[in-house]
Parts: structure tokens; C-alpha cells; sequence
């Protein structure tokens, strides 16, 4: 992690701007230490380069076991995912620009599934802005975590957007893809997302697919059920990394599109409408799969 980054984490139990405690410098960069909450004295490791702000018992026990500071190897920015991803960064950096142009420094984020494929994409094609991605730690992959060490502008953090622990207000452009409704609260999920666009600021929502194994159900197929579930035991196995010394990175993104093909939103449009309208954004749907918002015109930022 890199010391800039501080502008913009916060403890996620209090908002309250962290202290740098006990960091462990390599090549320039912060491989490892604690980020200490100014108000209640709350200690958040930094594991191998990446602050560790999920508040899940079981991350934070992994995290502070990894706190010790072993850096992730820097190298030359690997040959990324493959042409279907930088297709849809390039896509998407259009439609973004479209609604905000972000200046120079300006932080922007993506959130959820794929967030450190899709930030190492859109850090290499604007290096202007300061691009965090935020996931949860087990989902960066090596080559996500090397091209973090190569680029300067490319910033990882594990945590939520439930409890994320990054200041609200303050991204030029907000990118959540599927995942950022998981769980029981999705109202509050998108509530924690919108907090974070700054004034003016963009928001591309990729949709949650609808449960692939619910819907098999409502054809009325048991044997599609079961290779349901089988089909999405593969995707997590092919996500978890596992494989990963295995196959190609292009090889296992095209198993995941392949095992899990995406199967129409999970919210409607008017649910959708009426969440971006309460929290102050324009609301522009793109086919089934992509909505589009702007903060508008005198909506109060978050603080």
C-alpha cells in the first residue's frame, strides 16, 4: 500500500481518520503494520501490502496472521484478462466520461466481483486517477497483487461496502459489479455505495444475475438444479485461485463466463429507479445488465 492512500480510509466501526502504526516499508510502499482509529484506539492490519478493513471474524483473524509485513512481489505489470475485460473497461470508461471527467489525482473505485481484474485494467488505461479496488483479500489473485506493486496509481483494500472503511464522498467514479447486494440488506448494500460518489460524481452498476439455481427450479427441472449447483461449486472453484498455477488467467475467466452465464437482473427497473432517486442520482438503464447514474446537482455529500 502506498502512504497516499490514508486520504481516503476510514475506520469502519467509527468514520474516524486512521494513524500509521509500526509500518513496515518496502521499495517505498507499506508491506505491512496497523491502521489505528484516531477515535477508539480500533487496530485494522495491513497484510502484505493490503489494509484489512472487513470486520468479519474470521478475514480479520487471517489478516492479522498475514500482518507481518511479507510485501507481494513488484514486477512488470502482467499481461492482464483478456479481450473481453478490456473491451468492457474501454466500454465503460466512455460511458463514465460521458457523465464525469474526473482531474487529474482524483480516486476512483470498483467494487466487487472481478475488482482487481477490472481496477488493474482501468489504473493501466487512465493513470491520472488513483484507482482503488475493493474486495475481499482472498479474491486479489498474484498477478492482481504484482501489477498493484507496478502501478502507482493502483490501490488494493479488503472490506465492503457494507462497512467498507473508505471515506465517503470522495470517488470521481464508482464501479460495482455483481456482488455488491450479497446478503440479506441490499437497500443498505446500495445505500454504502452511494455515500461514496463525490459531487457530480459517475456510478456504473453491473446487476446481481438472478439465482441461476431458483430459476432452473421455476422450469421445472430437478437435473437442471443439481447441474446448477454443480456449475457454480466449479465458478467458486475456478474463482478461489486454486487453479491458478494450473490454467491461464484468460482461461479461467472464460470458465467462469462459461459455468455461470449471467441470467438477467435480480432487481427490477423500478426498484432500481426509486434507490438511485432517494439517494440523489440520475437514473439511466443500458440494456439488461448496466444502470448508470450522476450525482446530482446540489445533492449533499456524505460526510
Amino acid at each position: 500500500m502506498r502512504e497516499r492512500l490514508l486520504e481516503v480510509l476510514c475506520c469502519p466501526r467509527t468514520g474516524s481518520p486512521f494513524e500509521l502504526h509500526e509500518a513496515q516499508r518496502v521499495g517505498g510502499q507499506i508491506a505491512g503494520g496497523w491502521l489505528v482509529s484516531r477515535a477508539t484506539g480500533a487496530r485494522f492490519p495491513i497484510g502484505e501490502g493490503v489494509p484489512m478493513l472487513a470486520t468479519d471474524r474470521r478475514r480479520e483473524a487471517r489478516a492479522q496472521a498475514g500482518a507481518g509485513g511479507r510485501p507481494a512481489p513488484v514486477a512488470a505489470v502482467p499481461r492482464r484478462v483478456g479481450r473481453r475485460l478490456e473491451a468492457v473497461v474501454d466500454w465503460l470508461g466512455e460511458r463514465l466520461l460521458e457523465l464525469h471527467r474526473p482531474g487529474a489525482g482524483a480516486w476512483v473505485m470498483q467494487a466487487g466481483e472481478a475488482a482487481g481484474e477490472f481496477a488493474v485494467e482501468l489504473a493501466t488505461r487512465h493513470p491520472e486517477l488513483e484507482v482503488v479496488a475493493l474486495d475481499d483479500a482472498s479474491s486479489f489473485s498474484g498477478e492482481v497483487t504484482r501489477a498493484a506493486g507496478a502501478l502507482e496509481n493502483l490501490h488494493l483494500v479488503a472490506g465492503s461496502l457494507h462497512g467498507a472503511g473508505l471515506a465517503p464522498g470522495r470517488f470521481s467514479w464508482l464501479v460495482a459489479h455483481q456482488g455488491f447486494d450479497a446478503g440479506t440488506a441490499p437497500r443498505q448494500a446500495f445505500s454504502g455505495l452511494a455515500r461514496h460518489v463525490a459531487a457530480e460524481g459517475a456510478v456504473a452498476l453491473q446487476i446481481e444475475a438472478a439465482d441461476f439455481v431458483r430459476r432452473c427450479r421455476e422450469e421445472g427441472s430437478g437435473s437442471s438444479v443439481g447441474r446448477a449447483s454443480l456449475w457454480g461449486a466449479a465458478s467458486r472453484l475456478v474463482a478461489s485461485g486454486v487453479l491458478e498455477g494450473l490454467l491461464s488467467e484468460p482461461t479461467r475467466s472464460r470458465l467462469r463466463e462459461v459455468l455461470l452465464p449471467p441470467v438477467g437482473p435480480r432487481w427490477g427497473t423500478a426498484t432500481l429507479r426509486s434507490w438511485f432517486e432517494e439517494e440523489g442520482l440520475t437514473f439511466s438503464p443500458h440494456g439488461e445488465e448496466w444502470v448508470f447514474g450522476k450525482a446530482r446537482a446540489g445533492r449533499p455529500v456524505a460526510t
